[in-house]
C-alpha cells in the first residue's frame, strides 16, 4: 500500500521541488479554523510565497487549475492575511503560487493570482 495519498504525495514532491529551487520552507498546511488552509508557505529570496498544491493522476476531475475557484482564492487570501497577522515580520512582497503535480511532473505557476 502507498504510504501517501495523492494529495500528500503531491505536497512532498512540491516541497522537494521548491527546496531544489532554493526556497526556504516556513510552514506546511497552515490552517485557520473556519477560514481555510495554505499548503505551503515559503521564502523565495525576500519574497514570501503562499503555495497551493494541486495533484492529479488524470483529468477525470478536470483541470487542476480550474479547481482553484474565486471562492478558493478568497479563502487562501484570508488565510494568508491570518498568517501575516500572526507573525512579527513585515514582508515587502508576497505572492500566491500554484504548483500542479500531474503524474509526478511539476508545473509551477508563479504569481498565479
Amino acid at each position: 500500500m502507498n504510504r501517501y495519498g495523492t494529495g500528500e504525495k503531491g505536497e512532498v514532491i512540491a516541497r522537494l521541488y521548491l527546496a531544489d529551487l532554493g526556497y526556504t520552507l516556513l510552514e506546511e498546511n497552515f490552517r485557520i479554523a473556519r477560514v481555510g488552509e495554505i499548503d505551503l508557505i515559503a521564502m523565495d529570496g525576500a519574497d514570501l510565497v503562499f503555495v497551493e498544491v494541486k495533484t492529479r493522476s488524470s483529468y477525470d476531475f478536470g483541470d487542476p487549475l480550474e479547481s482553484i475557484t474565486v471562492h478558493k482564492r478568497r479563502r487562501i487570501r484570508r488565510c494568508a492575511q491570518g498568517y501575516l497577522d500572526s507573525v512579527d515580520v513585515k514582508y515587502e512582497y508576497t505572492r500566491f503560487d500554484v504548483i500542479i503535480v500531474f503524474n509526478d511532473e511539476v508545473e509551477h505557476i508563479i504569481d498565479a493570482f
